[in-house]
């Protein structure tokens, strides 16, 4: 055991001699996650407890495990998309639009493609 789960509250004991993927590494690697979105350094964060409807919360975990992320960034994940607006387009997708022009028949270029990858 290493980290917070030792009694060491800021999570900054090593892990040596533990396998990878044990839950000192994971708290390390989330720690790094939010380190590194934030331009200042550790995000300042705050405990929250929220009530929800059991199967509500066996889901986001179910959900968050299959995804490989905790239910914190799940949700937030979810409130950045909320602050970006909704119904608007999500950035990587703006950055690309307009690069083919439209006189061209996407269906057709499509088509040929396939044809000469598969023969």
């Amino acid at each position: 055991m290493c980290g917070a789960a030792a009694g060491d509250p800021d999570g900054e004991q090593s892990c040596k001699g533990e396998e990878k993927g044990t839950a000192g590494q994971y708290l390390s690697a989330v720690r790094n996650w939010y380190s590194s979105r934030t331009e200042g350094g550790v995000m300042d964060t705050i405990k929250l407890t929220v009530r929800l409807p059991k199967s509500d919360l066996e889901f986001a975990k179910r959900y968050a495990r299959a995804h490989r992320i905790t239910v914190t960034e799940l949700i937030d994940r979810y409130l950045r998309t909320l602050r970006r607006g909704s119904g608007g387009v999500h950035p990587e997708v703006e950055k690309i639009s307009g690069l083919i022009p439209p006189t061209v028949d996407v269906k057709v270029e499509y088509r040929r493609h396939t044809v000469d990858k598969h023969g």
